[in-house]
């Protein structure tokens, strides 16, 4: 086995960018660090090329020529970078077929490297409330970064606190995730409304307008800017109906010139009574006069009258922090942050680059696509087994401390299953054409040499599937290597943890066991039958026993959420001995059915 595999380095072929040199990139202690709907963040350590650094990798499934613009825009290619926009530093893709289904259009994942940044603003305002000195640097950086996108005609479409990426320390804030990103034309209808996270939705947007501008993106900063001032959201509508309610609430009811404006396609009509909006204060509350009416100019409905641009850089809110001496928390002249050479760019708003950048695009001069991807390469190192023809290639991965304890679950049992299902496919022709090939092997494979494995799976045996490891605990490092490479993996037997179902977070990953969610809900089934609306729980961490945590996290947001639900007791089990069993049996008897 490979030394560097072992410790879990990958190797990966891809470009550099701007400049679209092709490279060879190893990193080292990848791990999931962030996921959505449409993609995953893993952290790590690129060795190289380069000084070594941290980086963030984006691996993202693109489904549209549109979805595509965020590659070709962070790539830096045919324009000036920002220091307020997250620049890629490499890019690379893998692509995987389904050998048992040639027909079917491979799926190719795409992942983009850029230097890691510790904090969001979400996660900065969880830590607790930012300092107006804080408030105020982030306030302008954001907006400087959106005079940069507008003057290449580009509107984000997603602008919220986990989409700002913040080094604290530094009190660096620069706008990420362009994955709804598109450059806009006047005129040019929208291909949907339904863009950008409730929360932060302009009026126009909630009222169904398709032609929309960048005045969108000025909005959802205004209520991030919002949120930073109280650390709470402005408007926490959990439908489109609320967010218009608590906005009217605000602003009042738009008036037709408003509705004409906004381009809405929806009209807001009040049949209430007329009562006063309470105001951008009455939703800040405790807030200075200056704060409220500083963001009184940014959320309007009229979305050209929005305060944006280099009026927004240059207006006296932000007077305090331009001046020579003014400091952070930690000591930090701002004008180290933001210096006089960034303030000066900004008041210039040269937008010729921009909206020349933006031509180019729209013409197809500028184009960057990982379709023609150097070939997929494996460490210097490492030699390729991949057996030659339609041969499906899966591996084992096995806890052998878990056979030890467990000898039904051990690789003993599970690979015979295996040989019998290949068998059975041989035997009744099933799969024409096709033959296996298995790699049966590290029953040594614990949580702290699961990714190692994993690695070596793809890396060096080139498997299409991977089976295991049966427990928790090295079945999240597997997964997450396997969604990382965008290789299948299937895990039965302790395997359990209902994170480890969440489609969204490890897309390759399937279990074949019932996970302890599932568990509970046919628990809570059983309550209903017999009336029963009290229960106590008793579990055991005895030699790791892996399945009574998830379960017991599970039994305990059943009952947060569901309010005719009672656990009255819970009992860890300490000793599993019978006369320790027999104990605890009798301190869960007590309080309720067990």
């Amino acid at each position: 086995m490979n030394t560097e595999e072992s410790k879990g380095f990958v190797f990966h072929i891809g470009y550099e960018l701007p400049s679209k040199t092709q490279v060879g990139m190893r990193f080292a202690n990848l791990r999931l660090h962030a996921w959505g709907v449409f993609s995953n963040v893993y952290r790590g350590t690129l060795v190289s090329p380069g000084p070594e650094q941290e980086v963030a990798i984006k691996k993202t499934w693109p489904r549209t020529s549109e979805k595509n613009f965020e590659l070709l825009f962070l790539s830096g290619i045919g324009r000036q970078p920002h220091k307020n926009i997250v620049q890629m530093l490499f890019a690379f893709s893998r692509c995987t077929s389904n050998p048992l289904h040639p027909d079917v259009k491979p799926s190719v994942c795409e992942s983009y490297v850029f230097s890691f940044l510790p904090d969001t603003m979400a996660s900065v305002l969880k830590a607790g409330r930012i300092d107006e000195v804080d408030i105020k640097l982030y306030t302008w950086q954001l907006f400087e970064g959106l005079r940069y996108l507008q003057a290449h005609t580009i509107v984000h479409r997603d602008v919220k606190p986990v989409n700002l990426l913040v080094d604290h320390n530094k009190g660096i804030l620069k706008i990420g995730d362009f994955g709804n990103a598109k450059i806009v034309r006047r005129s040019i209808l929208s291909t949907s409304y339904q863009v950008v996270t409730r929360f932060y939705r302009a009026p126009e947007l909630l009222l169904e307008a398709r032609d929309y501008y960048w005045f969108i993106d000025v909005w959802s900063a205004g209520c991030c800017v919002g949120e930073m001032m109280t650390g709470t959201v402005m408007f926490p509508g959990d439908s489109t109906k609320k967010m218009l309610k608590l906005i009217v609430r605000c602003l009042g009811v738009p008036s037709k010139k408003d509705h004409d404006y906004m381009k809405a396609k929806r009209i807001i009509t009040d049949e209430s009574p007329i009562k006063k909006p309470i105001g951008i204060a009455g939703v800040l509350g405790n807030v200075s006069k200056e704060w409220c009416d500083f963001l009184s100019e940014i959320l309007r409905y009229r979305p050209r009258e929005r305060l944006h641009g280099v009026k927004l850089l240059n207006h006296p809110f932000f007077n305090q922090i331009f001046t020579g001496k003014c400091t952070r928390f930690n000591g930090q002249l701002i004008n180290m942050i933001i210096t006089p050479s960034d303030f000066e760019t900004a008041m210039k708003n040269d937008y010729t680059a921009g909206r020349q950048y933006a031509a180019a695009v729209l013409r197809g001069d500028l184009k960057f696509s990982l379709d023609s991807k150097p070939p997929e390469t494996t460490a210097p190192s490492t030699v390729s087994s991949q057996p030659p023809g339609n041969v499906f290639q899966f591996g084992f991965l096995h806890c052998n401390t878990l056979g030890v304890k467990r000898p039904y679950i051990n690789y003993r049992t599970c690979a015979s299953a295996a040989d019998i299902a290949i068998d059975r496919i041989k035997r009744e022709n099933l799969l024409s054409g096709y033959d296996f090939n298995s790699t049966i092997m590290f029953e040594d494979c614990d949580e702290s040499l699961s990714a190692g494995r994993t690695v070596e799976l793809i890396r060096r045996h080139n498997v299409d599937v991977i089976f295991g490891p049966a427990s928790n605990l090295a079945a999240f490092p597997a997964v997450t290597i396997s969604t990382y490479y965008n290789i299948p993996i299937i895990s039965w037997g302790l395997v359990s943890d209902t994170e480890l179902d969440n489609v969204s977070r490890y897309p390759t990953a399937a279990l074949i066991s019932t996970t302890s969610k599932s568990l509970v809900m046919a628990f809570r089934e059983v309550m209903q039958e017999f009336k029963w609306n009290q229960f106590v729980y008793g579990y055991s961490l005895i030699d790791e026993d892996e399945k009574c945590l998830p379960l017991r996290n599970d039994l305990h947001a059943m009952v947060a959420k569901y309010s005719d639900m009672t656990l009255s007791f819970t009992y860890q089990i300490t000793d599993d001995s019978e006369k320790g069993l027999l104990r605890a049996l009798v301190e869960l008897s007590k309080r309720g059915r067990s």
